[in-house]
């Protein structure tokens, strides 16, 4: 059978993505200033600046290209930051497992943060074939189009993401997409753009697609 379905990471997989955001900034700053002794405070206004110098939309990778840090070193001290973040899996992940075809997650996160954030909601247990994430050699992150270049071909891939614009090159792609949104849409009769499949409110969803 070949069908993969690939998920997104943060947001889709797991829920309370600004608990996890809030650890990191806590460890990036400390490593920032305290170990590295750089001039920042990464407050919204400078990642906001940094993002658009770096013409990025990873706010890590925009202080790594801003100072020349190593890549393999950030991701570590985000690995350790976020220990400690209290995360749950999202409504229906429990079902993944029982979906016919390959499953893999493909992620703007670091493949060892990714693998922390798997293991604390118990899914780093094979559930996955891959965990596709960045690297030292690999900084293309969604939506930008050469990312999804990493994602194995299949004959049926489905795309699942919390975040709509990184739905729109898989739609090109001629990749089926789901749209899981981490909160309910304020509009909930609002109709989803067309690169917009599906639009599910559980991972169990994915059964009916």
């Amino acid at each position: 059978m070949n069908i993969l379905y690939c998920f997104d990471l943060d947001g889709t997989l797991y829920k309370w993505q600004r608990v996890v955001w809030e650890h990191t900034l806590r460890g990036l700053l400390h490593y920032f200033r305290d170990n590295l002794g750089l001039p920042v405070d990464m407050t919204l206004e400078e990642q906001r600046r940094m993002k658009a110098k770096w013409e990025t939309n990873h706010t890590i990778l925009a202080y790594i290209y801003e100072f020349n840090l190593n890549f393999d070193e950030v991701s570590e001290v985000v690995a350790s930051s976020i220990e400690e973040a209290e995360i749950e899996a999202r409504d229906g992940a429990e079902t993944i497992r029982n979906l016919p075809g390959d499953k893999l997650v493909f992620t703007n996160s670091a493949e060892v943060v990714a693998k922390v954030l798997l293991k604390k909601i118990g899914m780093l247990d094979g559930t996955f074939t891959h965990v596709i994430g960045l690297s030292r050699h690999l900084h293309s992150a969604k939506p930008h189009v050469k990312s999804y270049s990493r994602v194995p071909q299949y004959k049926r891939t489905v795309m699942v993401d919390d975040i709509q614009k990184n739905l729109l090159v898989p739609h090109q792609l001629g990749w089926h997409t789901a749209w899981f949104p981490e909160e309910e849409p304020t509009e909930p009769t609002l109709v989803p753009p067309p690169h917009i499949h599906h639009q599910i409110r559980s991972l169990a969803d994915l059964h009916q697609i």
